[in-house]
């Protein structure tokens, strides 16, 4: 793994002029996970590589691509045989695919894509999705529609083999936009078809399912709701301030299980931010299987505090949270996390 890294770094130095790359970005650093809690005991230590290139095949088509080599070691003991957190030594796929704009205000994705845009870890990880993406943008105000498959290969690596169902998922956003300092998105989304063997592993993780295994274990409750995600950031004198947070909402599902909500405020200089963070995502608010492990997925409560630092060559972060099941079960405890990543960027 090592060697075949090392070659590719060469590589992607050595080609990028001669394939006339339109972006070549180029990072790697460090990353750590503290997982401690009743049933899981976690400690992982690594080293990630990351190339993102864009190829641009005409004035309105351009190749994208992101991958991303993972080399981790450490220990993973938990009591069910779910292993999100156990060390991994692969290559993902971040994202990869073709992006057409016929005119300024239209454009069209097709691909592996990132659902990172969204900005909501309690519906969506960044893991990408296969399908296509219409955008219709008015400078401040935007229209975005996708249509995916949100099986993947890195989610299955984490807890799993998927091996039946094809799943699908629809999201329609309204968004409004100001320079960085506002974004706000109003979507609906809809999940189909959610294969036994995911209901499975999501009820290890807070969702209502019934069946004990194979092909009778299934959802209790559909998933098709409204997600709202905002960010906001204002500079006054030489600090930045700034609101953000997820609000999502499960048409399907009864009231006090279909509810999740993040809420985090920012302070900080022109090198340092501080993040405070509360956050709740009942039994049914999503789908387990796709949202993120370090909000514990649903059924849980709490908070979390974090550190970061931002530069054209340098960023890292220190992030703790801490959170607790709504209901009492068997397999969900108290857990803390703490987490630590650190990036060196390139532009080749």
């Amino acid at each position: 793994m090592i060697k075949i890294l090392i070659a590719f770094l060469i590589s992607c130095g050595a080609l990028a002029a001669p394939l006339d790359l339109k972006k070549l970005d180029i990072q790697s650093g460090l990353h750590f996970d503290y997982v401690d809690g009743e049933d899981i005991r976690s400690r992982i230590f690594g080293y990630r590589f990351r190339v993102d290139a864009e190829k641009a095949l005409s004035d309105d088509v351009i190749l994208f691509f992101s991958s991303s080599a993972i080399l981790e070691t450490g220990s993973n003991e938990v009591v069910a045989d779910l292993t999100e957190f156990a060390p991994l030594e692969t290559v993902v796929l971040n994202q990869g695919g073709v992006s057409y704009t016929p005119i300024e205000l239209l454009n069209f994705k097709a691909g592996a894509l990132s659902p990172r845009e969204y900005n909501s870890p309690l519906l969506l990880t960044s893991s990408p999705v296969i399908g296509i993406q219409q955008t219709v943008d008015f400078d401040y105000i935007y229209f975005k529609a996708l249509q995916a498959i949100p099986n993947n290969n890195r989610l299955a690596r984490r807890v799993g083999t998927l091996d039946n169902g094809t799943p699908s998922f629809f999201m329609e956003t309204l968004g409004f936009k100001y320079k960085e300092n506002l974004s706000l998105e109003v979507s609906h989304f809809f999940y189909k078809d959610l294969a036994p063997n995911i209901a499975l592993k999501s009820r290890q993780i807070g969702n209502s399912v019934t069946g004990t295994g194979g092909e009778q274990a299934k959802f209790n409750y559909g998933f098709s709701g409204y997600n709202v995600a905002l960010r906001s950031k204002v500079r006054l004198g030489s600090y930045d301030y700034g609101l953000y947070g997820q609000y999502i909402l499960n048409d399907e599902a009864p009231t006090d299980r279909n509810l999740g909500y993040l809420a985090g405020a920012l302070f900080g200089g022109e090198k340092y931010l501080l993040e405070v963070e509360t956050f709740r995502n009942e039994t049914d608010s999503a789908p387990g299987f796709y949202n993120s492990k370090y909000y514990g997925h649903n059924n849980i409560s709490g908070q979390a505090i974090g550190l970061r630092a931002v530069s054209s060559e340098l960023n890292y972060q220190i992030k703790y949270y801490d959170f607790k099941p709504l209901e009492t079960n068997s397999i969900q405890f108290d857990t803390q996390i703490l987490t630590f990543n650190l990036i060196l960027k390139y532009e080749l």
